[in-house]
């Protein structure tokens, strides 16, 4: 039995021993240096296909960061090289929406309050494309060209999150594209 013990104790210091070396060797030689020690196997655990990365070797292969394009032609098209949203790991971030009418590709001026309602519109269209509604924002942006308008957005903004709403800024902006009076940007999850 003494002798079992004296075994164990060298192996559990000898293991501990090892441990430390790989851990110094590791910080001198870099993170590369782990790849001999570990293993070359898991060297292409992880791949780019397109826009997504995967794992390889892992029953959890799609889900260590997907990518998915969110596109409706209920909301506004793009007006640049961007999308309308983008999904990654149940996370929805959605663009900055301007008040344009999806059905007439105008962009809606005049009153401040059914601009607002438009975005709000607009938005709840690309967050139904991603099977989500107003209850899965969690964050959004809203941008003015003037702060003088904030009451009258916010009494709009209200009447889509009455509980739980989001956290957010609101900031006044010098211009906004095609001379907006406002854009609002959402960030949802599921």
């Amino acid at each position: 039995m003494i002798s079992w013990i004296k075994d164990n104790f060298r192996l559990k210091n000898f293991l501990i021993l090892s441990l430390v070396i790989l851990v110094i060797v590791g910080f001198i030689k870099g993170p590369s240096w782990y790849k001999l020690i570990i293993g070359s196997q898991y060297e292409d655990v992880v791949e780019a296909k397109g826009t997504n990365i995967v794992a390889k070797k892992s029953p959890f292969k799609q889900y260590l960061f997907m990518k998915k394009v969110i596109n409706t032609s209920n909301a506004p098209k793009a007006l640049g090289p961007y999308s309308q949203g983008i999904m990654v790991n149940g996370m929805l971030f959605v663009s900055g929406q301007i008040p344009i009418n999806p059905s007439t590709n105008e962009l809606l001026k005049g009153d401040i309050q059914e601009q607002t309602r438009q975005i709000m519109v607009n938005i709840l269209a690309i967050l139904k494309e991603a099977d989500m509604n107003f209850s899965n924002v969690v964050k959004t942006s809203i941008f003015l060209s003037d702060m003088n308008n904030f009451g009258k957005v916010n009494e709009v903004y209200g009447t889509y999150f009455k509980e739980n709403p989001p956290a957010r800024e609101c900031m006044q902006a010098s211009r906004l594209p095609k001379n907006a009076d406002i854009e609002i940007s959402v960030i949802a999850a599921k």
